[in-house]
C-alpha cells in the first residue's frame, strides 16, 4: 500500500503542501490450525502434553489446568485440575507480529461405561433343591477406565436389580439371567446374559417298609414289587423310578435271612438305596395222591404198608418232607377193605389227604405143610401131642 500525507492551512496565507509518499506494507494474519484434543478424559486421568497447534511456536491457554514446563518448552494439561468443559486456545504470532488462533474442546468427564465380561456357570442345587448365586460369580472380568473401583454390578430380574438369584430347580435344568455393571458417574453396560446351568446331585429321600412278605406261588416262585417295598420314597425335584434287586424269589429262599436291594433314581440319574428284609412264605398246601393196593397176611396173620407204597405220585410246588398213614397195620380182622388217609406235608407245614383202599387178603394153609405142621406143633405141646401124630385119637 501507497500513502501520501497532505497538510492544508486555509486563511492566512492559504498554505498548503504534500509529503513524499510513504508506503505501508499490511501482511496477512498466519492461518492457525489446532487437532483436536482428547476428549473426553476422566477426571481422574494423568496430565498429557498439549499437541496438536500449528504453526509450531504458539501457544496454549484457556485454562487453568495448563501448565509450562520451561526446561521441556511443552505445555501440560492436568484433568484433575480442570473444569467439566475446557475450550483451549493455541495462539501463534508470526516474525511479523501478526497473530492466529484456534481452539479445541476438551470435555473432562467420565462418560465411559465399565467393560464387563460374563461367564456362564453351574452350580449344584441343595437337598432342599435350592442354591443362591451372587452376581460376581457370573462376571469374569470388570474394568472401568475413569474411576476404577467405583464399578458395581447386578442382576436385572423383573425391573430389579439384584446382587444374588435364589434358583430351585423348579426353574428347570438352567435359567438365564442378565447383568449390568455400572461405574461411579452412572455409566452403565448393555445387559449381557448369563446361562446358570442348575445341577440336581441329591438323590431321592427313601422311605421303605421295615420288611415286604413274597408268597410263592405254584411254580414255588415270588415276585418281589418295588411298590410293594416302597413306603413313601419321593424326591425334591423330579419323579423317581424304583426298582428292586433281587426281583424274585423262589423255594430256596425259605427260611433264609435274605434281603432286598431297594433303588430310588431321580431324572438327573441320583440314586438312593435301602436293604430291606424280605419274608418268604409258602401257603399253598401239596396235592395227596393215592393208589390203592392189596396187601397179604403173613403166616401170622399179620401186615404192614408203608406210606410210600399208597403215594402215587403226590406233589407241592416246593416238596414234600414227610408223608404218613393213619393206619399201616392190619390183621385177620381186616380182611377185605381197608380205607386208610395217606397225608403228606411240605417244609412250610401245609398239608394235604387224600384215601385210599387197602384190600386186605390172606393165604389158606394146606394141611401137612410145614407152615400147618409147625403151627400145630405150637398148639400139641400143650397137650402132649406131636405132629405128625401116629396113632389114634378118640
Amino acid at each position: 500500500y501507497t500513502v501520501t500525507l497532505s497538510i492544508t492551512q486555509g486563511e492566512i496565507g492559504e498554505c498548503s503542501g504534500s509529503s513524499e509518499p510513504i508506503i505501508v506494507q499490511v501482511f496477512d494474519n498466519p492461518v492457525v490450525t489446532f487437532d483436536p484434543l482428547p476428549s473426553p478424559v476422566c477426571p481422574g486421568d494423568e496430565p498429557f502434553v498439549l499437541t496438536g497447534g500449528a504453526p509450531v511456536g504458539g501457544i496454549y491457554a484457556g485454562s487453568d489446568a495448563i501448565t509450562y514446563d520451561q526446561l521441556t518448552g511443552e505445555y501440560w494439561f492436568d484433568p484433575s485440575l480442570a473444569d467439566n468443559i475446557n475450550l483451549i486456545a493455541y495462539l501463534y504470532q508470526d516474525d511479523n507480529g501478526c497473530r492466529g488462533s484456534a481452539s479445541s474442546l476438551i470435555v473432562v468427564e467420565d462418560q465411559v461405561p465399565p467393560v464387563l465380561t460374563t461367564m456362564d456357570v453351574e452350580k449344584d442345587l441343595d437337598e432342599n433343591g435350592q442354591v443362591t448365586i451372587l452376581v460376581q460369580e457370573v462376571v469374569k472380568s470388570l474394568e472401568d477406565e475413569c474411576n476404577p473401583g467405583s464399578e458395581e454390578v447386578f442382576f436385572l430380574l423383573d425391573g430389579q436389580e439384584l446382587e444374588s438369584l435364589a434358583l430351585s430347580c423348579t426353574e428347570g435344568e438352567s435359567v438365564t439371567a442378565e447383568v449390568i455393571a455400572r461405574d461411579g458417574a452412572a455409566n452403565e453396560t448393555v445387559p449381557q446374559s448369563v446361562v446358570i446351568t442348575l445341577n440336581d446331585v441329591t438323590g431321592p429321600v427313601i422311605s421303605v417298609n421295615e420288611s415286604v412278605t413274597v408268597y410263592l406261588d405254584e411254580n414255588g416262585n415270588g415276585e418281589i414289587v418295588a411298590e410293594d417295598v416302597d413306603n413313601g420314597t419321593y424326591d425334591i425335584c423330579s419323579e423317581v423310578s424304583l426298582t428292586v434287586d433281587p426281583e424274585g424269589v423262589n423255594c430256596e429262599d425259605l427260611g433264609s435271612d435274605i434281603s432286598v436291594t431297594f433303588t430310588a433314581t431321580d431324572a438327573s440319574g441320583n440314586p438312593s438305596t435301602a436293604e430291606v428284609p424280605v419274608i418268604v412264605l409258602d401257603n399253598i398246601a401239596p396235592v395227596a395222591v393215592t393208589k390203592n393196593i392189596v396187601v397179604t397176611l403173613d403166616k401170622d396173620g399179620l401186615a404192614s404198608i408203608e406210606a410210600e407204597q399208597v403215594d402215587d405220585g403226590s406233589y407241592d410246588n416246593c416238596s414234600i418232607v414227610a408223608y404218613s398213614l393213619d393206619k399201616f397195620e392190619f390183621t385177620c380182622d381186616d380182611v377185605g377193605e381197608n380205607y386208610v388217609m395217606l397225608t403228606v406235608e411240605d417244609g412250610s407245614g401245609n398239608t394235604n389227604s387224600a384215601e385210599a383202599v387197602i384190600a386186605v387178603d390172606y393165604t389158606k394153609p394146606e394141611i401137612g405143610s410145614p407152615e400147618v405142621t409147625d403151627k400145630l406143633n405150637r398148639v400139641g405141646e400143650e397137650v402132649g401131642i406131636l405132629f405128625p401124630y401116629e396113632g389114634s385119637v378118640a
